[in-house]
């Protein structure tokens, strides 16, 4: 992530959280005013979890660009953030490697 703007930046703030002492960050907020593509995105935070705001989709639902809000290991903690900031819109995706005997259900 690169780091705030001498001076106020209030689109860009970080938060690091180690909830237990084990060095484990839970997540970081991102710059929120860059739309970045999917192609960004997961050049810049795979394999995390990413919470995205603003989420523009083709005709087939599939996620294009959008705006990070935060990033973390931890997706569930992202949801609770997105829930926290009332944010309208917003898409969560994982971007790392999916194990191979893992079952999604829809």
């Amino acid at each position: 992530m690169r780091k705030p703007k001498t001076g106020s930046d209030p689109l860009y703030f970080a938060i690091n959280i180690d909830l237990f002492g084990d060095g484990i960050v839970m997540f970081e907020y991102a710059h929120m005013d860059e739309t970045l593509t999917m192609e960004e995105i997961e050049a810049r935070y795979a394999p995390e979890w990413v919470l995205i705001a603003e989420p523009e989709t083709d005709d087939m639902q599939r996620l294009l660009r959008g705006k990070v809000v935060c990033h973390g290991p931890d997706g569930d903690e992202l949801l609770r953030k997105a829930t926290e900031l009332k944010l309208d819109h917003v898409a969560v995706r994982y971007l790392g490697e999916w194990p191979e005997d893992m079952v999604l259900i829809l």
